[in-house]
């Protein structure tokens, strides 16, 4: 609470402006060639934990990858997932074909930066409180300039 910042210091939207900045948030499926620096990534997860989630529970971690060889493991981890889960395999066949005939990662897309936000398996509300961190960051993401693609997968 010591870090949070009076909002009275800061000027605020207005409902039109609101709008306009939900209205106009798009989903980056293409990113730079250009890695983000570490420090504009700690940033970034340091601002999505001062979100609220569920109960005000908070116990959540980060873990920021951007080892190329961690990513394509990663990759192929979900893609292994995809294909020994018949129902996963028909929903999601063209990607698996694309990957497979095309080299195309169409997991993270080439992505040079992944940040996991990560709970305890134990925690009752881990799951949802690092969607919504997720999706914090998903939307703060454009202040900084970074290529961002959100997804949730469960296991």
């Amino acid at each position: 609470m010591s870090k949070q910042l009076e909002l009275a210091d800061y000027p605020q939207l207005n409902a039109k402006e609101s709008e306009l900045f939900l209205r106009s948030h798009r989903s980056i499926r293409s990113y730079l060639e250009k890695a983000v620096p570490r420090e504009e990534l700690v940033k970034l997860v340091n601002i999505a934990r001062f979100a609220p989630t569920a109960s005000n529970s908070q116990s959540i971690s980060y873990v920021i990858i951007d080892d190329r060889k961690i990513l394509d493991a990663s990759v192929e981890i979900v893609i292994d997932k995809l294909e020994s889960d018949n129902t996963l395999k028909r929903r999601f066949t063209h990607y698996l074909n694309e990957y497979h005939e095309n080299g195309v990662d169409v997991i993270l897309r080439d992505a040079l930066s992944l940040i996991l936000a990560t709970a305890d398996i134990n925690f009752p509300r881990g799951r949802e409180n690092s969607i919504i961190l997720g999706i914090i960051c998903a939307n703060t993401w454009p202040w900084f300039m970074l290529g961002w693609n959100f997804r949730s997968f469960s296991a």
